[in-house]
């Protein structure tokens, strides 16, 4: 029996509340684990992109997103066996108008999903803090989407609103999406986090993964120096939290 890839998108309306940094430590993690793990940058802003050193880009997932051409997908091999990303760049803000206008645009994701079925085991998606053609193109080509929230009050303020997109998009667009879980990251000791935290896991129930990100010096130091948590520091409380919600994601999906 084939085996299929699954597909993990990163989305919240909201910026600032770490997509970004999830993708990164998280593919690392599943990488670390024995999984053979793509990321793509569907963020303009190319924010993973970056985090990993690579600036200026000559090829980006743009020229895909026009000719559904494989040849044309940019792929580096950040380890040589089964750790790549497909990277973006700042000029990947013309297909939110391009993609508009196309029969297909909203697809261009799911094409190339389809193009490298099989050759991993999760893909990742890192989407745009925004709700446009390339966060859309994230959700109907996942499996699942993981809402990465802040434990703080005003990155709750919006939450049903990206629920509601979320099921939308599995109602009209993609009907193997299985749905949405929540993830708590930049979690601290202060009263009113940990407040946020258990209202949030009394309202949304096994909704919210049980794994959990501290907001640690670890995370901002390894993104300082373009590498992800567990390269940086393989010992820190901040890569056995990744390797933590990397154990709980092989769980869930196998």
């Amino acid at each position: 029996m084939a085996v299929h890839s699954k597909v993990l998108s990163f989305f919240n309306h909201k910026g600032g509340v770490g997509k970004t940094t999830t993708t990164l430590n998280l593919g690392r993690a599943l990488y670390e684990s024995g999984k053979r793990v793509l990321m793509i940058d569907m963020d303009p802003q190319a924010n993973l992109t970056q985090s990993l050193g690579f600036e200026e880009m000559e090829r980006s997932i743009l020229p895909f997103l026009e000719t559904d051409d494989a040849k044309d997908l940019p792929l580096i091999r950040i380890e040589e066996e089964g750790f790549h990303l497909i990277p973006s760049a700042l000029e990947l803000e013309t297909a939110v108008y391009s993609l508009v206008g196309k029969a297909d645009g909203q697809f261009k994701v799911k094409a190339i999903v389809e193009n490298v079925d099989g050759f991993y085991d999760y893909i990742l998606v890192d989407c745009p803090p925004s709700l446009n053609i390339l966060a859309l193109n994230a959700l109907v080509a996942s499996d699942e989407v993981i809402i990465v929230v802040d434990a703080e009050k005003f990155s709750l303020n919006n939450l049903s609103n990206v629920i509601k997109t979320i099921e939308g998009v599995q109602n009209r667009l993609n009907r193997e999406l299985q749905g949405y879980r929540l993830l708590i990251n930049k979690m601290d000791n202060l009263v009113i986090k940990k407040e946020i935290n258990k209202a949030i896991r009394e309202s949304f129930g096994t909704k919210v993964m049980q794994a959990e990100i501290h907001d640690r010096v670890a995370v901002v130091e390894a993104t300082g120096q373009n590498l992800d948590v567990i390269s940086y520091s393989a010992d820190s409380s901040s890569a056995k939290e990744y390797l933590i919600l990397a154990k709980e994601v092989i769980s869930y999906h196998g």
